[in-house]
Protein backbone atom coordinates (compact mmCIF):
# COMPACT_ATOMS: atom_id res chain seq x y z
CA UNK A 1 0.00 0.00 0.00
CA UNK A 2 1.38 3.47 -0.85
CA UNK A 3 2.59 5.52 2.08
CA UNK A 4 3.29 9.25 2.18
CA UNK A 5 4.83 11.61 4.68
CA UNK A 6 3.77 15.23 5.00
CA UNK A 7 6.05 17.66 6.81
CA UNK A 8 4.43 20.93 7.81
CA UNK A 9 6.50 23.89 8.97
CA UNK A 10 4.09 26.19 10.84
CA UNK A 11 4.73 29.91 10.25
CA UNK A 12 7.44 28.95 7.75
CA UNK A 13 7.99 32.41 6.29
CA UNK A 14 7.90 34.11 9.68
CA UNK A 15 10.56 31.74 10.98
CA UNK A 16 12.80 32.34 7.98
CA UNK A 17 12.48 36.10 8.47
CA UNK A 18 13.37 35.81 12.15
CA UNK A 19 16.42 33.72 11.27
CA UNK A 20 17.60 36.40 8.85
CA UNK A 21 16.53 39.32 11.07
CA UNK A 22 16.76 38.16 14.72
CA UNK A 23 16.12 41.71 16.00
CA UNK A 24 12.44 41.16 15.14
CA UNK A 25 12.12 38.23 17.55
CA UNK A 26 10.58 40.07 20.51
CA UNK A 27 8.07 42.15 18.54
CA UNK A 28 4.46 41.35 17.57
CA UNK A 29 4.99 40.51 13.93
CA UNK A 30 2.70 39.96 10.95
CA UNK A 31 3.28 39.40 7.25
CA UNK A 32 1.06 41.43 4.93
CA UNK A 33 1.23 43.03 1.51
CA UNK A 34 0.33 46.60 2.47
CA UNK A 35 0.58 47.75 -1.17
CA UNK A 36 -2.92 46.30 -1.61
CA UNK A 37 -5.87 48.56 -0.83
CA UNK A 38 -7.53 45.62 0.93
CA UNK A 39 -4.45 44.28 2.69
CA UNK A 40 -5.04 41.44 5.12
CA UNK A 41 -2.80 39.52 7.49
CA UNK A 42 -1.06 36.60 5.79
CA UNK A 43 0.51 35.22 8.96
CA UNK A 44 1.04 36.31 12.56
CA UNK A 45 3.60 35.27 15.16
CA UNK A 46 2.65 34.17 18.68
CA UNK A 47 3.03 37.70 20.08
CA UNK A 48 0.52 39.02 17.56
CA UNK A 49 -1.79 36.03 18.06
CA UNK A 50 -1.89 36.75 21.80
CA UNK A 51 -3.29 40.18 20.88
CA UNK A 52 -6.08 38.55 18.87
CA UNK A 53 -4.55 38.99 15.40
CA UNK A 54 -5.34 36.21 12.95
CA UNK A 55 -4.66 35.42 9.27
CA UNK A 56 -7.05 37.05 6.76
CA UNK A 57 -7.81 39.83 9.24
CA UNK A 58 -7.80 43.34 7.70
CA UNK A 59 -4.62 45.24 8.51
CA UNK A 60 -6.64 48.10 9.98
CA UNK A 61 -8.20 45.71 12.49
CA UNK A 62 -4.79 44.24 13.34
CA UNK A 63 -3.37 47.69 14.02
CA UNK A 64 -6.37 48.56 16.18
CA UNK A 65 -5.85 45.42 18.27
CA UNK A 66 -2.09 45.96 18.56
CA UNK A 67 -0.80 49.46 17.66
CA UNK A 68 2.82 48.35 18.09
CA UNK A 69 2.52 45.50 15.60
CA UNK A 70 5.35 45.32 13.05
CA UNK A 71 4.15 44.63 9.51
CA UNK A 72 6.64 43.11 7.09
CA UNK A 73 6.06 42.36 3.40
CA UNK A 74 6.20 38.83 1.99
CA UNK A 75 9.69 37.59 1.08
CA UNK A 76 9.15 34.85 -1.53
CA UNK A 77 12.85 34.73 -2.45
CA UNK A 78 13.81 33.91 1.13
CA UNK A 79 11.15 31.22 1.38
CA UNK A 80 12.31 29.77 -1.93
CA UNK A 81 15.92 29.71 -0.72
CA UNK A 82 15.05 27.79 2.45
CA UNK A 83 12.68 25.49 0.56
CA UNK A 84 15.36 24.49 -1.91
CA UNK A 85 17.78 23.67 0.91
CA UNK A 86 15.14 21.58 2.65
CA UNK A 87 14.29 19.70 -0.54
CA UNK A 88 17.97 18.86 -1.05
CA UNK A 89 18.15 17.50 2.51
CA UNK A 90 14.95 15.46 2.14
CA UNK A 91 16.16 14.02 -1.15
CA UNK A 92 18.83 12.20 0.86
CA UNK A 93 16.01 10.31 2.60
CA UNK A 94 13.52 9.70 -0.23
CA UNK A 95 13.92 10.17 -4.00
CA UNK A 96 10.32 11.32 -4.65
CA UNK A 97 9.69 14.60 -2.88
CA UNK A 98 7.75 17.79 -3.42
CA UNK A 99 6.18 20.80 -1.73
CA UNK A 100 2.99 22.83 -1.91
CA UNK A 101 2.44 26.55 -1.45
CA UNK A 102 1.18 26.12 2.12
CA UNK A 103 4.45 25.37 3.92
CA UNK A 104 4.26 21.59 3.46
CA UNK A 105 6.75 19.10 2.05
CA UNK A 106 5.88 15.57 0.88
CA UNK A 107 7.85 12.34 0.59
CA UNK A 108 6.63 9.24 -1.23
CA UNK A 109 7.69 6.28 0.94
CA UNK A 110 6.62 3.45 -1.37
CA UNK A 111 9.49 1.05 -2.00
CA UNK A 112 11.58 2.42 0.87
CA UNK A 113 10.54 -0.14 3.48
CA UNK A 114 13.97 -1.81 3.47
CA UNK A 115 15.70 1.49 4.09
CA UNK A 116 13.12 2.76 6.56
CA UNK A 117 11.21 -0.21 8.05
CA UNK A 118 10.33 1.72 11.23
CA UNK A 119 8.00 4.60 10.37
CA UNK A 120 8.19 6.07 13.86
CA UNK A 121 11.98 6.28 13.62
CA UNK A 122 11.68 7.73 10.13
CA UNK A 123 9.33 10.44 11.38
CA UNK A 124 11.89 11.33 14.07
CA UNK A 125 14.57 11.56 11.39
CA UNK A 126 12.40 13.90 9.33
CA UNK A 127 11.80 16.20 12.29
CA UNK A 128 15.52 16.32 13.03
CA UNK A 129 16.27 17.07 9.37
CA UNK A 130 14.06 20.17 9.48
CA UNK A 131 15.45 21.16 12.87
CA UNK A 132 18.95 21.38 11.37
CA UNK A 133 17.65 24.53 9.66
CA UNK A 134 16.47 25.90 13.05
CA UNK A 135 12.87 25.41 11.95
CA UNK A 136 9.99 23.57 13.67
CA UNK A 137 8.24 20.66 11.98
CA UNK A 138 5.12 18.54 12.35
CA UNK A 139 5.38 15.16 10.59
CA UNK A 140 2.54 12.79 9.66
CA UNK A 141 2.78 9.50 7.78
CA UNK A 142 -0.40 8.12 6.19
CA UNK A 143 -1.62 6.28 3.10
CA UNK A 144 -2.85 9.40 1.30
CA UNK A 145 -0.94 12.68 0.87
CA UNK A 146 -4.22 14.52 1.50
CA UNK A 147 -4.83 12.66 4.77
CA UNK A 148 -1.27 13.34 5.91
CA UNK A 149 -1.67 17.03 5.00
CA UNK A 150 -4.95 17.36 6.94
CA UNK A 151 -3.66 15.53 10.02
CA UNK A 152 -0.57 17.77 10.28
CA UNK A 153 -3.01 20.62 11.02
CA UNK A 154 -4.92 18.67 13.69
CA UNK A 155 -4.71 19.58 17.39
CA UNK A 156 -3.18 16.18 18.20
CA UNK A 157 -0.38 16.61 15.66
CA UNK A 158 0.36 20.13 16.91
CA UNK A 159 0.64 18.75 20.43
CA UNK A 160 2.67 15.62 19.67
CA UNK A 161 4.72 16.80 16.69
CA UNK A 162 4.57 13.39 14.99
CA UNK A 163 1.65 11.13 14.01
CA UNK A 164 1.69 7.73 12.30
CA UNK A 165 -1.71 6.86 10.80
CA UNK A 166 -1.87 3.04 10.61
CA UNK A 167 -2.05 1.53 7.16
CA UNK A 168 -5.60 1.33 5.86
CA UNK A 169 -6.95 3.62 8.59
CA UNK A 170 -7.00 6.98 6.82
CA UNK A 171 -10.79 7.29 6.76
CA UNK A 172 -11.32 6.16 10.36
CA UNK A 173 -8.52 8.40 11.60
CA UNK A 174 -10.03 11.41 9.87
CA UNK A 175 -13.43 10.51 11.34
CA UNK A 176 -12.31 11.22 14.91
CA UNK A 177 -10.87 14.65 14.10
CA UNK A 178 -12.73 17.86 14.96
CA UNK A 179 -14.05 19.64 11.88
CA UNK A 180 -11.75 22.58 12.70
CA UNK A 181 -8.91 20.35 11.48
CA UNK A 182 -10.36 20.44 7.96
CA UNK A 183 -9.51 23.21 5.52
CA UNK A 184 -12.91 24.40 4.34
CA UNK A 185 -14.60 27.53 3.02
CA UNK A 186 -15.95 29.86 5.70
CA UNK A 187 -19.57 29.45 4.54
CA UNK A 188 -19.40 25.67 5.09
CA UNK A 189 -17.62 26.06 8.42
CA UNK A 190 -20.27 28.55 9.58
CA UNK A 191 -23.13 26.22 8.63
CA UNK A 192 -21.47 23.29 10.42
CA UNK A 193 -21.24 25.36 13.60
CA UNK A 194 -24.90 26.37 13.28
CA UNK A 195 -25.92 22.73 12.83
CA UNK A 196 -23.81 21.59 15.78
CA UNK A 197 -21.53 19.41 13.63
CA UNK A 198 -18.31 18.93 15.59
CA UNK A 199 -16.61 15.80 14.22
CA UNK A 200 -15.47 14.83 10.73
CA UNK A 201 -17.39 11.57 11.17
CA UNK A 202 -20.66 13.53 11.13
CA UNK A 203 -19.75 14.96 7.72
CA UNK A 204 -18.69 11.51 6.47
CA UNK A 205 -22.14 10.17 7.34
CA UNK A 206 -23.93 12.67 5.11
CA UNK A 207 -25.40 11.18 1.88
CA UNK A 208 -22.98 11.07 -1.06
CA UNK A 209 -23.12 14.30 -3.00
CA UNK A 210 -24.87 16.27 -0.25
CA UNK A 211 -22.03 18.75 0.15
CA UNK A 212 -21.66 19.10 -3.62
CA UNK A 213 -25.37 19.89 -4.05
CA UNK A 214 -25.36 22.41 -1.20
CA UNK A 215 -22.03 24.15 -1.79
CA UNK A 216 -20.89 23.33 -5.32
CA UNK A 217 -17.18 22.97 -6.00
CA UNK A 218 -16.16 23.85 -2.43
CA UNK A 219 -18.47 21.15 -1.08
CA UNK A 220 -17.16 18.59 -3.57
CA UNK A 221 -13.56 19.30 -2.52
CA UNK A 222 -14.47 18.95 1.14
CA UNK A 223 -16.25 15.67 0.48
CA UNK A 224 -13.12 14.33 -1.20
CA UNK A 225 -11.03 15.30 1.83
CA UNK A 226 -13.23 13.68 4.44
CA UNK A 227 -13.42 10.37 2.55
Amino acid sequence: MPRTSCIWIPHFELHTRLLSEPALADMPLVIADVSSARATVIDADHHAEEMGIRPRMPIGTARALCPEVVIIPPAPALVREFSEKILVALYQIAPLIGRDNQDSFFLTLSGLQRLHPDEDRLSQQLVKTIQTFSLPAIVVIADSPLTAWIVTRSPEAKQKGRIIVPQGDDRSYLAQLPIDALPMPENISRLCRLLGIDQVSELQNLPAGALLRRFGKGGAELEQRIH
